[in-house]
């Protein structure tokens, strides 16, 4: 897959210059003749409420193609963002069907034709002539982020480009994200939890008081944390958890929808009923972002921050009409780098 991610266009449009394009196809786009996947729940990420009431599945999706990957991981993450909402948005229930069933790779895409129809990520309609209902162009994480906003779905997209000060706070970022050290609030949207957490690396909290080696996910945050959408030039994946190593550099968990969740399954599962050193190290094996460095080292990369308790309304719309929700690492670095170019 030959894929790069497209710089949202924030205050500054000089900003997206050198990173490209997301979009892997032409325009006009090629028709899809036969698209499948395969859906698998993941029993060890699971969340319960107060009462041991189950909140919701994560299930893995595999793509079986080459250029489904961010529709297949924005179905993974909106497997655990449609249980937790409470519809009591009035636009979130005519925006979404139902928050039992995960949208088809087909109602992905209309959403995203209605988002621009809205009026939301121009410049991505133009790109793609305002149409991508049965075709396989790929989408990245601004497309992703288009789509959730269009269903009053809050999210951010933060960016991790060009510069290597930018980009070697997605490790510090996403560790700091799961393990809530910033003591996130419930009411904050997903921007003031990114500014949040960049404040709290700034001052120097990255949780070095605990034990390296330490592994960290969603489900062990008391029902605040979603999983991260990734993209970067070439793939994406959906982040579920962080790995702290003994050298304090971080890899992260990540469920991979180019791989076959049957396996994960059957690990994950076995894990319940042994809990071994062994068998720990095969379940990081299957879900780890292997040569993470290699793949992903000086790219630029993109994540996708969803919140379920934060509301969008009409007003949020309008604002994000004018340019993409998005908030860049390192800006001061970024816009420096972009001054001398």
């Amino acid at each position: 897959m030959k894929h790069q991610p497209k710089t949202a266009d924030t205050t500054n449009r000089e900003e997206e210059k050198s990173s490209g394009s997301s979009k892997g196809s032409s325009k006009e786009g090629k028709r899809v003749c036969k698209n499948s996947s395969t859906r698998t729940k993941i029993p060890s990420l699971f969340e319960y409420n107060n009462s041991n009431e189950l909140l919701f599945w994560l299930v893995h999706i595999q793509q079986r193609d080459k250029w489904s990957c961010g529709y297949r991981n924005l179905q993974m993450l909106l497997s655990a963002v449609l249980p937790r909402l409470s519809l009591s948005n009035n636009n979130q229930k005519q925006q979404i069907n139902t928050t039992d069933k995960i949208p088809s790779l087909k109602e992905l895409q209309e959403y995203l034709e209605n988002a621009w129809k809205m009026g939301l990520d121009s410049k991505g309609a133009d790109h793609y002539g305002g149409s991508i209902v049965g075709k396989s162009d790929e989408i990245g994480a601004v497309e992703v982020n288009t789509i959730l906003t269009s269903l009053y779905i809050d999210s951010v997209v933060i960016q991790f480009i060009r510069t290597k000060e930018s980009r070697n706070l997605l490790g510090p970022f996403v560790w700091n994200y799961f393990n809530n050290t910033t003591n996130l609030d419930k009411s904050s949207c997903s921007n003031q939890i990114a500014e949040q957490i960049f404040v709290s690396i700034e001052q120097g909290n990255n949780d070095n008081n605990v034990n390296n080696n330490r592994i960290t996910t969603a489900q062990q945050q008391n029902n605040v944390l979603l999983p991260l959408y990734l993209q970067w030039e070439g793939h994406s994946v959906t982040v579920i958890g962080i790995q702290k190593l003994e050298n304090g550099s971080h890899q992260l968990l990540v469920f991979d929808p180019a791989k076959d969740g049957r396996n994960i399954k059957r690990i994950l599962l076995n894990s319940i009923f042994n809990t071994t050193t062994n068998n720990n190290n095969n379940i990081l094996s299957t879900i780890i972002l292997n040569n993470q460095k290699q793949q992903i080292a000086n790219k630029d990369c993109q994540l996708v921050l969803t919140t379920s308790h934060y509301s969008l309304n009409d007003s949020h719309i309008h604002n994000r009409k004018r340019r993409v929700n998005a908030v860049t690492a390192a800006r001061q670095s970024v816009m420096k780098q972009i001054g001398g170019l």
